[in-house]
């Protein structure tokens, strides 16, 4: 076993994908009468879909069935995991490096076939050791069994993982688990001050000297 397990998030951290995730969101929830706004939507980031659209309906009242509403939804972000949304800069050669120096798992709310589509989409798949995706686990970020089930398939203790995240609910859950946590700061997430955070970058290309001085 590798000293160190890395554990990433996707949206935000892997996928430079943040603000147009969002803006899809308001687009799709508009399309049904819902008022969402992109600084409403802000405050639901790192939450899993079914949660977050759960949320919305009981806050605009919206009459719409949830499942009609997240599969309007799915359909529009398959195509845009698949074929559109970009990598965050530099991260394909940070995942390459980090393949060679520790175990890594992929750790997300998203769902299995977005998530899977995205990787195949960029070639990063063989990276990962492991994968955990918002269907595996009952509750998503932040709680944080998603990050607890990607150390137990790796075989690692919680101590001894580093995540990669960029929400609020990402490191919670994160923290809940007893991991030590690097933020990705983006337009997205600016103006967060993710006190809890054990480092924060705004550069990919910082994250492995990052990462080695926070290995126990």
């Amino acid at each position: 076993m590798k000293a160190v397990s890395i554990l990433w998030d996707l949206d935000g951290v892997i996928l430079d994908n943040e603000i147009a995730h969002l803006e899809v969101e308001v687009r799709t929830l508009r399309a049904f009468g819902v008022p969402l706004t992109i600084e409403i939507a802000r405050e639901y980031m790192g939450i899993r879909l079914d949660e977050y659209f759960k949320k919305i309906r009981e806050r605009f009242r919206v009459s719409t069935p949830l499942d009609a509403l997240v599969s309007r939804h799915m359909e529009t972000l398959y195509r845009c995991y698949a074929e559109t949304f970009p990598l965050t800069p530099h991260v394909r050669e940070v995942l390459e490096l980090f393949h060679t120096r520790y175990t890594q798992s992929l750790a997300t709310n998203r769902e299995r076939v977005l998530a899977r589509a995205a990787l195949a989409n960029h070639r990063v798949e063989h990276c990962f050791d492991a994968f955990v995706f918002g269907d595996d686990v009952v509750l998503g970020k932040p709680d944080p069994a998603v990050y607890l089930k990607a150390a137990s398939l790796l075989e690692q203790e919680p101590g001894s993982c580093i995540v990669i995240e960029d929400s609020e609910n990402g490191l919670a859950a994160a923290k809940q688990a007893g991991m030590k946590v690097v933020i990705r700061k983006g337009e997205h997430n600016e103006q967060t001050a993710f006190k809890e955070a054990d480092a924060v970058i705004g550069d990919m290309r910082d994250l492995p000297r990052i990462a080695e001085s926070l290995i126990p």
